[in-house]
């Protein structure tokens, strides 16, 4: 995802990642807890309220089927 918050400013002009990942093992650990208050799984119909703009358009995608689509997001 190609990214801004509708400014020139230069560090706000981002690229973001997201990746699918349909296998895994183990149990997910927060390993950031200054960064991170918690850590939950969530249905792509059921995403909390307070989610970033931008995640909630990649998860909407996703849940759409789109799974290698090319975002844009405050263009």
């Amino acid at each position: 995802m190609q990214r801004t918050d509708g400014t020139a400013n230069p560090m706000e002009q981002r690229v973001d990642w997201f990746f699918v990942c349909d296998v895994w093992g183990g149990e997910p650990l927060i390993r950031e807890p200054a960064k991170c208050a918690e850590l939950s799984w969530f249905r792509l119909d059921d995403l909390p309220v307070n989610l970033p703009a931008h995640e909630r358009l990649a998860l909407d995608a996703l849940r759409e089927g789109r799974r290698s689509a090319v975002l844009t997001f405050g263009f």
